[in-house]
């Protein structure tokens, strides 16, 4: 009976221990490594990440990396304690670094040595993450112009291309509008460079138009430069840039009539886009005085239409234009305002209401009595002309007999 009590007593200490071994436990830390971009050139930053998980049983006490191993050509700043992490739980950190402007390309390796401990007993692991380094381009594209076109509007569009190594032969530029907004015009959108000289730029146009279907605002346009480097590697530079289609029209503003000092103006809308909001202005002028406003509001004007406004206005030279001023709100949202110059002729068209009246006409207008005392006279002189004529025919038939 004593030897069952003993054992049953050494089982049940077994058990104690086993389970008091499973609550205490130990941390278990675990890393995933992953690197941004994949692949970097010289000259530009890149990024790690360093996913930690502990699957282990027990808290991760102090966490650090306390050193790394690497021959990439890169300079870095490190975050060295991480602090603890619970057991089943995560943390991660995020490492920037700069590859040197100078750097060879190549595959090169950044060993972490992460230290965690329990009480006074520590463990180490040592993720790794891969850089890949590719070779530095040379050609970039430097200037796109214009950047901005108007709906329908035709363009040359100039980009300038950079080659900051040795001199390239047979580079192949293509272009390709993503949404269809630009297209080109009596070419392709594959042009040949014939050669690059070292550390200088190649000028190249595509005549193009800005899709007139297509909706105002920043269109994407890819770019690709195809060349042989000195290896004879075939090697591709890809680029990506916008170009806006603008909300803008255009007007035409005329003069349609002019009558006691109230000139009428006829305005077109000629651009392919609506205008909101309009209102035509006559800024001061030394050449003609306003009478009353000297804006009026048009509000929304189509595309194609057009509208009359009148002003009280008083021409003062009539040599010089009239200048008008359009504001207008285009399909962006975005206020603009366009000048324009109204040719008119003054003295065709201002004379009923600023000519006075010719000097003749004031003349005959103050002394009309004087024609009509002349018309008596002459009238007087035929009857007596008549009466002596009379009378001498019967002086001569008497002699007669």
């Amino acid at each position: 009976m004593k030897i069952h009590m003993i054992i049953l007593i050494s089982f049940l200490m077994m058990h104690f221990c086993v389970n008091a071994i499973s609550i205490t436990g130990d941390p278990l830390l675990q890393a995933t490594i992953n690197v941004y971009p994949i692949t970097i050139q010289p000259g530009n930053d890149g990024y790690i990440q360093i996913i930690l998980k502990n699957a282990g049983t027990a808290t991760a006490e102090r966490i650090s990396i306390w050193k790394i191993n690497t021959d990439a050509p890169i300079k870095y700043e490190w975050i060295k304690e991480l602090g603890s992490l619970d057991a089943g739980s995560t943390n991660t950190a995020i490492f920037k670094f700069s590859v040197l402007d100078n750097a060879s390309p190549g595959i090169y390796y950044i060993t972490f040595i992460i230290d965690y401990c329990k009480e006074n007993t520590c463990k180490t692991i040592y993720p790794t993450a891969i850089i890949n380094i590719a070779s530095q381009a040379i050609l970039e594209i430097k200037s796109i112009k214009p950047d901005t076109l108007k709906l329908g509007e035709r363009a040359n569009l100039s980009f300038i291309i950079s080659n900051k190594g040795d001199e390239i032969n047979n580079i192949i530029f293509n272009w390709v509008s993503i949404d269809g907004a630009f297209l080109p015009i009596g070419s392709t959108n594959r042009i040949v460079i014939p050669s690059i000289k070292p550390n200088s730029s190649y000028e190249i146009f595509s005549e193009v138009v800005a899709n007139p279907l297509a909706s105002p605002g920043i269109h994407q346009i890819n770019f690709s430069l195809h060349y042989l480097d000195k290896s004879g590697i075939n090697q591709t530079i890809n680029f990506v840039a916008g170009i806006e289609i603008s909300g803008e029209t255009d007007f035409e503003v005329s003069i349609q009539e002019y009558s006691e000092n109230t000139i009428t103006l006829a305005i077109v809308n000629t651009g392919p886009t609506t205008a909101y909001s309009t209102i035509l202005k006559i800024p001061p002028q030394r050449s003609f005085r306003i009478l009353g406003s000297s804006s009026n509001v048009i509000g929304n004007l189509n595309a194609g239409d057009y509208t009359l406004t009148s002003f009280q206005l008083i021409p003062l030279n009539t040599t010089e234009n009239l200048v008008v001023e359009i504001s207008y709100t285009d399909l962006l949202g975005v206020r603009r305002v366009l000048e324009k110059i109204v040719p008119i002729n003054i003295e065709k068209r201002f004379i009923n209401a600023t000519t006075p009246i010719p000097t003749r006409t004031r003349i005959r207008d103050l002394y009309p009595q004087t024609n009509s005392i002349t018309y008596i006279i002459i009238g007087i002189t035929g009857i007596v002309c008549i009466i002596a004529i009379i009378k001498l025919r019967k002086v001569i038939r008497k002699g007669r007999r």
